[in-house]
């Protein structure tokens, strides 16, 4: 069992609740709220274990820096189970490493672009910051530096443009990888070569609309001129 998985799951319910003006619907998604064992998932830990199964228990690996884990430990800390709940203090306890890339600086792991939207799907942090961040302005800059890491790759890669660029995890020739840019160090994180993730780009819509659309838009000039699409495309290998 994903917590995080479970958070997502939560999200459509809650979702479900607040879009449909049926009362079955809203009781059933309050109770399924109200039955997840947040505190459970710490397993004596200040930060959430990633899973859990029958056979081996606890996952080892926690929710331990920043990534798509915001929306997990919302919806954990704001549990209206009270003893299901896990302490407020528990928002301190993961990492934000901070990457530098070309004169941007934000709160990344050497993880893909996407988390930097999933948590921002559901909830809006526009205006708001804590103690460490504005995360809406936190993934605005991740996106920023990720489009000049695409364009960076451009010799290597010449699809790669202004408008033509994104990568973040997903199916590629050798199966599924968490790919994308730039690490800690700069570099690319996997095995970048030259293939393009169409919902890279159009997840960051809500962060930067103009440049984001234009990008999109490359897209679909890229359909029409080459006729075919799938989940991600290998523009170019060098």
């Amino acid at each position: 069992m994903s917590s995080i998985d479970t958070a997502i799951l939560l999200c459509g319910v809650l979702t479900c609740r607040q879009y449909f003006a049926d009362a079955a619907i809203q009781n059933l998604a309050t109770q399924i709220y109200g039955n997840v064992n947040f505190n459970w998932m710490l397993n004596g830990g200040s930060t959430l274990s990633m899973g859990w199964n029958p056979e081996k228990g606890f996952l080892a690996a926690r929710w331990d820096h920043y990534c798509e884990l915001m929306m997990l430990y919302l919806l954990a800390i704001g549990a209206p189970n009270p003893s299901f709940a896990i302490p407020a203090s528990s928002w301190a306890a993961w990492t934000r490493p901070v990457i530098q890339y070309k004169g941007l600086s934000y709160i990344s792991g050497s993880d893909p672009l996407f988390v930097h939207q999933y948590s921002h799907a559901w909830f809006d942090f526009r205006d708001k910051k804590d103690a460490f961040a504005n995360y809406s302005q936190n993934s605005v800059t991740a996106t920023r530096a990720h489009r000049l890491f695409c364009i960076s790759l451009s010799k290597q890669f010449p699809d790669y443009s202004s408008d033509l660029w994104g990568i973040t995890a997903s199916d590629y020739k050798g199966g599924y990888t968490a790919w994308g840019g730039p690490s800690a160090q700069g570099g690319p994180i996997g095995p970048v070569d030259g293939s393009i993730v169409p919902c890279a780009t159009a997840g960051s819509l809500p962060f930067d609309f103009r440049k984001r659309f234009m990008c999109c838009a490359g897209f679909a000039a890229t359909i029409r001129e080459r006729g075919s699409v799938t989940a991600t495309w290998t523009l170019s290998i060098r």
